[in-house]
C-alpha cells in the first residue's frame, strides 16, 4: 500500500525562482555580443572568462523551468519497499532498514551551497552542522525533516509533518523523533550582540552600484547609437555593441551580483554567514572597481575623450591580478565554512 505526501506549498520558492530566471536569461542577452565580438576577434582571455559563465547560465535556465513546473508536485511516496523522494525526472529511494533517525531541526547555513534559495532547496546542499544533505525541501533552513540513513542523510519539508512522521514510523521501529531548534543548539545571537547590519565595505560595494546605474544614465544621451566596447592589445577599435545594453550590462551585472547575500541573509542569523558576507563584498569591492574603471574607460572614450591605453592596461590588469590574489588569500582562510 502506498501513502503519498506533498511538500509544504510555499509560494516565496516559486516567485524567487521565477525571478532568477529572468535574471538569467537578461544576462545571456546582454552576454551574447560580448561574445561574438570576442569570437571575431579571437579575444581568448574574454572568452575564457566568459564561456563558463554561459555554460554555466544555460544550464541553469535548462533546469529551473523544470523545477518551477514541478515544484507543486514535490512529494514523498511510502511505498512498501522504501520512501521514494520526487520531484519532476529527480527521484531519490530511501530503504527503510537503512534509516538510523529522523530528526525535525533548524539546519546552520553554509553559504557555498547550489541549489539553496529562501523558500526551496533541492539536490546536495551543503550546510555548517551536517554537511551534505540531500533536499527535497520548500523550507531551506527551518523545521527541515532531517532522515539520516547508513550513507546520507535527506531534507524534507512535508505539509502534513505529524502525519508523514507518525506513517514513516509505522513503516520502520525503534526510531523515536526528535526536535531541534537552533537555539538549543548554538543559542540565537542576541540584539545586542549582533554586528552592524552594513559592514563599511558593503556600502562602499553599494555605492558603486549605484554610481555605475548614474554615470550611465548621465552619458546615455551623449553617447551614439553604436558604442565602442572592444579594443585590441594595441589599442585598436574592433568591437561595437548598441547602446543600451553597453551601458547598462555592468551596473545590472554589478546590482545582480550583490544582492546575492542579501537574498540569502534573510534565512540566518549565524555568525559564520555574517563573516562569510563580510568577505564575499571584500573580493567584490575589488572586483567592481576594477569594472568600474574600465566602464569610465569605456564611456570617456566614446564621447570623444580618449585615456592612454598604453597606461590604462597595465592599471586594469594589475586590478585583475590584485583581485585574484585577493579571492584565493580569502578562499583559503574561509573553506572551513
Amino acid at each position: 500500500m502506498k501513502s503519498v505526501f506533498y511538500a509544504d506549498d510555499k509560494k516565496r520558492g516559486f516567485w524567487i525562482l521565477i525571478i532568477i530566471f529572468i535574471g538569467f536569461i537578461a544576462c545571456l542577452w546582454a552576454i551574447y555580443p560580448v561574445t561574438k565580438i570576442a569570437y571575431v576577434h579571437r579575444d581568448f582571455v574574454i572568452l575564457a572568462i566568459i564561456i563558463p559563465a554561459i555554460v554555466i547560465l544555460v544550464l541553469s535556465v535548462a533546469q529551473i523551468p523544470i523545477v518551477l513546473f514541478s515544484l507543486s508536485h514535490m512529494r514523498y511516496e511510502l511505498r512498501d519497499d522504501a520512501l521514494y523522494l520526487i520531484i519532476g525526472p529527480w527521484k531519490d529511494k530511501v530503504s527503510y532498514n537503512e534509516i538510523n533517525s529522523i530528526t525535525v531541526k533548524d539546519l546552520l547555513l553554509n553559504p557555498l551551497s547550489s541549489f539553496r534559495l529562501p523558500g526551496v532547496a533541492l539536490f546536495n546542499v551543503a550546510y555548517s552542522d551536517e554537511g551534505t544533505v540531500r533536499m527535497y525541501s520548500t523550507h531551506a533552513l527551518k523545521d527541515v525533516v532531517l532522515i539520516k540513513t547508513l550513507n546520507k542523510k535527506y531534507g524534507i519539508s512535508p505539509k502534513d509533518e505529524e502525519g508523514f512522521i507518525a506513517a514513516l514510523q509505522s513503516k520502520i521501529k525503534n526510531h523515536g523523533v526528535v526536535k531541534v531548534k537552533i537555539s538549543e543548539e548554538v543559542g540565537l545571537i542576541g540584539k545586542e550582540s549582533q554586528p552592524k547590519r552594513f559592514s563599511v565595505v558593503e556600502i562602499i560595494v553599494w555605492l558603486i552600484v549605484v554610481a555605475s546605474f548614474i554615470v550611465g544614465i548621465y552619458f546615455y544621451p551623449r553617447l551614439p547609437q553604436k558604442i565602442v566596447v572592444h579594443w585590441d592589445a594595441s589599442g585598436n577599435v574592433n568591437g561595437y555593441l548598441s547602446k543600451f545594453p553597453a551601458i547598462f550590462l555592468i551596473p545590472l551585472l554589478f546590482m545582480l551580483i550583490s544582492l546575492i547575500p542579501i537574498i540569502i541573509s534573510k534565512e540566518s542569523v549565524q555568525e559564520s554567514f555574517k563573516k562569510f558576507r563580510f568577505k564575499y563584498y571584500l573580493v567584490m569591492l575589488v572586483v567592481f572597481s576594477v569594472l568600474f574603471f574600465a566602464y569610465l574607460y569605456m564611456l570617456l572614450w566614446n564621447i570623444g575623450v580618449k585615456m592612454n591605453f598604453n597606461i590604462f592596461f597595465p592599471i586594469l590588469i594589475t586590478g585583475i591580478v590584485i583581485s585574484i590574489i585577493v579571492q584565493l588569500i580569502l578562499f583559503k582562510k574561509n573553506k572551513s565554512i
